[in-house]
C-alpha cells in the first residue's frame, strides 16, 4: 500500500513539474511575442516634407551639426560625415516621396556587422543585446544596458545620432555623445569605452517596457 502511495505521490510531483516548467516557456514565448509586436508597431517616423524645407540637419552628438540639402538628398543618400576616406558613414540620409529615410550601420572592432538600420528599420541586432523604440526614437543596448547607437527625430528637418561607431578596416573609434564628436583608437589611453558617455533614452527591458521613457 505504501508502494503504490508513494508511486502516486511520485506522479503529481513530476506532473506539477511539467506543468510549471511549461509555463515558464508560455511566458518567455508570450513576453518575446509582445516584443516583437510593439516593434512591429513602432518604427521610426517618416516626416514629410513641405517644400519650404530646404536642408536637413544632422546632430552628431550634442554639438556638432551638419547639414544636407534638399537637392542632394533627391538625387541620391546624403552623407554628411565620413571616415576612412569617405568608405565610412555613421548615418546616410535620402527623400523618397518627400518621407526622410535613413540607414546606419555599427560594427565591432574585427569589421563583423553589429547592428543596421535600413530604411528607418532594425534589421540587425546581436543576440543578448536589446532594444526599443518608438514614433520619434530607436536605441540600441549592450547586454550590460550601455547604449550604442540613438536615433532621434527631433523634428521634422532635424536628426541626433549618438553612438559608438568602430570605423571598419581601421583601430578608429568615433564617440557621439552630448559633447559632441571624439576620434580616438582602440588601443588609445585611456581607451574610447572610460570615456564614452550616453545616457539611455528608454526603459529595459524593453518587452516589459516598450517605446517607455528612462
Amino acid at each position: 500500500m505504501l508502494g503504490w502511495t508513494l508511486i502516486i505521490v511520485g506522479t503529481l510531483c513530476v506532473g506539477l513539474f511539467g506543468l510549471v516548467v511549461k509555463y515558464g516557456y508560455d511566458m518567455v514565448a508570450e513576453q518575446k511575442e509582445e516584443q516583437k509586436k510593439q516593434a512591429a508597431k513602432s518604427q521610426l517616423v517618416e516626416p514629410t516634407f513641405s517644400r519650404d524645407v530646404k536642408n536637413v540637419r544632422v546632430s552628431y552628438g550634442g554639438v556638432h551639426a551638419f547639414g544636407a540639402n534638399r537637392e542632394q538628398l533627391i538625387n541620391g543618400s546624403a552623407t554628411p560625415l565620413s571616415f576612412n576616406g569617405g568608405t565610412y558613414a555613421p548615418v546616410r540620409l535620402w527623400l523618397k516621396e518627400d518621407k526622410l529615410k535613413l540607414d546606419s550601420d555599427l560594427y565591432d572592432p574585427a569589421g563583423n556587422l553589429l547592428v543596421s538600420i535600413k530604411q528607418n528599420k532594425l534589421t540587425e541586432v546581436p543576440s543578448g543585446w536589446d532594444y526599443n523604440m518608438n514614433e520619434k526614437a530607436l536605441e540600441v543596448v549592450t547586454g550590460a544596458g550601455t547604449p550604442m547607437l540613438q536615433l532621434i527625430f527631433r523634428a521634422d528637418d532635424h536628426v541626433v545620432l549618438n553612438g559608438y561607431f568602430h570605423v571598419p578596416g581601421t583601430n578608429e573609434v568615433v564617440l557621439c555623445q552630448e559633447e559632441g564628436i571624439s576620434v580616438g583608437k582602440t588601443n588609445s589611453q585611456p581607451p574610447p569605452e572610460k570615456i564614452y558617455n550616453v545616457r539611455r533614452i528608454f526603459k529595459y527591458p524593453a518587452w516589459k517596457y516598450p517605446g517607455q521613457y528612462e
